[in-house]
């Protein structure tokens, strides 16, 4: 998502026409490919740190961490940019770059967990996917149940 943000974000800053906002000029792509394996890295790094490849996400804290996320990983290759004196970067290019890798990322995500749970209900674990999940919390909350409740609910489950 970064590599194809970052090649966005350069064509939106240097060839689309923005009528005066900005001017147009010669786009430094070959410096752009050399920072790339450094902030995929640091980008890496930081969700890592963060938590956002963990599966036990919703949706909300995942928007929420991803946020996060985005926000310290630009700080940091930011803070990298301004002490590398090697070329000036465009502000508004990065600031595309951000909301470019947060849209897609995101967006990404969301595509990502609607075609694992319409796989999971395909192959039969139903839509959400959490029904063995509930079906072990049940039997683990019985075996903290007394015997006799126990017997008691399997009584009246034959009855339904």
């Amino acid at each position: 998502m970064l590599f194809l943000a970052a090649n966005l974000s350069f064509v939106l800053r240097y060839y689309v026409d923005w009528r005066g906002l900005f001017a147009p000029g010669p786009s430094p792509w070959a410096e752009l490919y050399r920072a790339i394996p450094l902030m995929i890295a640091v980008w890496s790094g930081v969700f890592v740190s963060v938590g956002l490849y963990s599966d036990t996400l919703n949706k909300k804290r995942e928007f929420f961490l991803l946020l996060k996320a985005s926000v310290m990983a630009f700080c940091l290759i930011f803070a990298a940019a301004f002490f590398y004196r090697g070329f000036s970067y465009s502000r508004v290019a990065a600031a595309f770059m951000v909301l470019l890798v947060f849209i897609l990322d995101f967006g990404f995500r969301l595509a990502f967990r609607a075609a694992s749970m319409l796989a999971r209900h395909d192959s039969g674990q139903g839509v959400t996917g959490t029904e063995p999940q509930e079906a072990e919390s049940r039997k683990v909350e019985q075996r903290k149940v007394e015997p006799r409740k126990v017997e008691q609910r399997k009584v009246e489950q034959r009855k339904v």
